[in-house]
């Protein structure tokens, strides 16, 4: 008993008002991030209705191929600019290049040999200019400065709005002009940022002579969070990368609307993590624990919230232009399912990224991985239509299932210790 800790009234306090802290600024990125994105999947909408099946597949392809190969690329930057932050910025300059080469270079390749060589430029323009934007991001995330996270992609998609509206003027009908506004706005930020010194303030190490064979070496060190990073940022679109293969163009296209829909449901997950990740990376034992017990105690609020929520989007789908994506409404279903998989599992995530247990959490994505193509084929006789969409709800569940058992087992192991 003399070596148990004791808290007084005093840490007590801290501990609720350090979370109550934390709330406030999960519903600040979550309002804000939420206002952004309304901003997004509202000109997302208008394409689904304006543009037709075979416009909104192509658009649905090379939109994904920008978006996958930027968030895995950052999601990794992320990981270790935060996380690991003392050792990266050491080597910062030489990891972004060859992190985001390589990346870029496998995507690039996906979007020609789905499409063709056009849709591989729109690509190259967008890819080079979210990665630009989401360093941005993720130093302000550091920072803990969400005011600047949030404003960023507000003023992004405010953008890509108001040269959509002006398209739809002009009588614009093909994607390719939709994409080039999309990938307009984000170089328009990045270029605000750079006039306005934002790029500045990233903190990078000094270039010297074999930083690049260093930086290689960092990387190899890191090989858990490296895959883990990769395969996690590849899993929400899965799907999509999936059924671009075996499906048609009109599957394609109503994959790529239910999984618009689908990311109104992302926020929450994307929130919670947002703001506990450098809570977590820098908070003591005590204080992580904490900070997991008061928002699993929430979790079942948002929980029911989304599925009401799940339940109205998918009743007013027909009436804001679903209705000639054929199977869109279910295969929503299917992906909220794995939206609300992310949700449960997301204090989880976070307890074991802060705690660096990558390799748990690799295991875990891989188990998801191999669930997804084990069971692939049996859902394919099911349903050639839902059926990649079944597999990898699945996949989601075993995901989730993984992260709660590593995280009691890593929290039972340090209550042992």
């Amino acid at each position: 008993m003399a070596n148990t800790p004791r808290f007084g009234v005093g840490y007590t306090l801290v501990c609720k008002t350090g979370s109550l802290s934390m709330l406030k600024r999960i519903i600040t990125v979550f309002l804000g991030d939420g206002f952004s994105k309304a901003i997004n999947i509202g000109v997302s909408l208008y394409l689904i209705s304006f543009l037709d099946v075979d416009q909104y597949a192509y658009f649905t392809v090379v939109f994904t191929s920008i978006m996958m190969g930027y968030q895995v690329a950052c999601g990794l930057i992320e990981r270790l600019y935060i996380t690991d932050y003392s050792n990266f910025i050491v080597v910062s300059r030489q990891s972004y290049m060859l992190i985001a080469l390589p990346i870029g270079s496998i995507f690039f390749i996906y979007t020609m040999t789905v499409l063709e060589s056009k849709a591989g430029l729109f690509f190259f323009a967008g890819y080079l200019a979210f990665i630009f934007f989401q360093v941005l991001r993720i130093v302000a995330q550091k920072k803990e400065n969400f005011r600047r996270f949030v404003i960023l992609d507000v003023l992004k998609n405010s953008i890509w709005a108001g040269l959509t509206t002006l398209l739809v003027f002009l009588g614009a009908q093909l994607a390719d002009y939709f994409l080039m506004a999309l990938v307009l706005s984000t170089w328009v930020v990045v270029l605000c940022a750079i006039h306005m010194r934002y790029f500045d303030s990233i903190e990078t190490g000094k270039p010297k002579l074999g930083g690049i064979i260093s930086a290689f070496n960092y990387l190899i060190m890191r090989a858990d969070v490296v895959f883990y990073s990769i395969l996690s940022g590849c899993m929400p679109y899965i799907a999509l990368v999936l059924i671009s293969f075996l499906g048609s163009v009109e599957t394609v296209a109503a994959y790529g609307v239910a999984m618009r829909y689908q990311a109104l449901f992302s926020m929450v997950v994307y929130a919670i993590n947002v703001v506990l990740l450098p809570r977590m990376a820098s908070g003591s034992a005590e204080e992580v624990k904490h900070v997991i017990t008061f928002f699993y105690k929430k979790v079942p609020y948002a929980l029911l919230a989304s599925i009401v929520a799940i339940a109205l989007v998918w009743l007013i789908m027909p009436l804001i232009g679903a209705e000639k994506y054929s199977g869109a409404q279910a295969a929503f279903i299917l992906f909220a399912c794995c939206s609300l998989c992310s949700l449960i599992s997301a204090p989880a995530a976070s307890y074991l990224l802060a705690l660096r247990q990558y390799r748990s959490m690799l295991k875990c994505i891989c188990l998801g991985l191999l669930a997804i193509f084990a069971t692939l084929p049996a859902m394919l006789l099911l349903s050639k239509i839902y059926g990649v969409a079944l597999a990898c709800a699945f996949g989601y569940l075993c995901v989730a299932c993984g992260f709660i058992m590593y995280m009691k087992r890593v929290a039972h192991e340090d209550i042992n210790n």
